[in-house]
């Protein structure tokens, strides 16, 4: 793994790695804490973040590396400067680039231009490190992440698209629940149906909220993301009888079902407060620093191979 752009160029055995990795560094830290030592690694962020930015920032100082954080008015592209000739200057300084962008081209530019490793924090179209955090924790408290459905409810935009291309590589039924008009991109979905073809997984697309029945996970998100606040009541609108609540819960016909959200979450829109005993934001907040680790632990070693 030279970069984590999208999770479509990621092999399944290289997922695995990535849970192994993030399980040793969870369980001894202290034969890590070098890992990174000289090091330095930007975080390039175009949008807001608390969890990933503290994640990342913080899980390179715990492996002795140096986080240098910063944004877009701090950079001479914001003076029009090209991608081109930044990526190439910021490799010249840098280890490696975590990148939260706007636009998902960003982030295979500084990839394609620049010649450091590049990891994908957020684009418009892919969020590798939520679904990675999510199936690691499925991981850690099911036993497994293989055998179980997962639903997803909300907008087809880049946390569906990175979940269900995690499922089709490990071949799990893979349901998404979405209003019309809100279904995930038809290029992902045909990606995910050629991984479908060897793994065996099943993916189903849907606007009817029912087949969240026999769902062992279910995975919610924001209805109205950064850049989106202008159709902030037409989505309101759309989105209704979406929420993720406890009469939604009851549907699955499983006690033991858990509901994941990658935060910041809106109580009363996407999810409600009666789910909170089904909730795993906890331990999924946490394990979101040690699959970044272990991310980076991956790259690098690696380029020591």
């Amino acid at each position: 793994m030279k970069h984590l752009l999208t999770l479509k160029d990621v092999k399944r055995d290289e997922i695995l790695t990535v849970f192994n990795i993030a399980d040793n560094i969870k369980n001894f830290p202290e034969n890590f804490s070098d890992f990174l030592k000289g090091k330095v690694i930007g975080l390039y962020f175009q949008k807001v973040s608390t969890r990933s930015r503290f994640a990342f920032e913080s899980g390179i100082y715990r492996l002795g590396g140096n986080p240098v954080f910063f944004k877009t008015s701090e950079l001479q592209l914001s003076r029009g400067e090209s991608v081109y000739h930044t990526a190439n200057a910021l490799s010249n300084y840098l280890d490696a680039l975590v990148i939260r962008a706007l636009s998902h081209q960003d982030v295979e530019d500084f990839a394609n231009f620049g010649s450091i490793p590049v990891i994908n924090s957020m684009s418009a179209m892919y969020i590798p490190i939520v679904a990675l955090t999510v199936g690691y924790t499925v991981k850690e408290i099911k036993g497994d992440f293989k055998g179980f459905k997962f639903v997803y409810v909300g907008d087809g935009y880049n946390t569906c698209h990175s979940l269900m291309l995690l499922n089709s590589i490990f071949g799990n039924k893979s349901v998404v629940i979405t209003p019309k008009d809100y279904e995930p991109n038809p290029e992902v979905v045909e990606i995910c149906e050629n991984f479908n073809k060897e793994s065996g997984g099943r993916l189903t697309i849907t606007n009817d909220i029912n087949f969240i029945k026999g769902a062992d996970i279910i995975v919610t998100d924001v209805w109205v993301s950064i850049g989106m606040e202008k159709e902030k009541e037409k989505r309101y609108r759309d989105f209704k009888g979406y929420t993720v609540n406890n009469e939604l819960v009851k549907k699955t016909g499983k006690d033991d079902v858990l509901v994941f959200h990658p935060m910041p979450l809106r109580i009363g829109e996407e999810i409600c407060s009666d789910v909170k005993d089904k909730l795993v934001i906890n331990e999924y907040s946490k394990n979101l620093m040690y699959v970044s680790q272990s991310i980076l632990v991956n790259i690098f070693s690696k380029e020591e191979e």
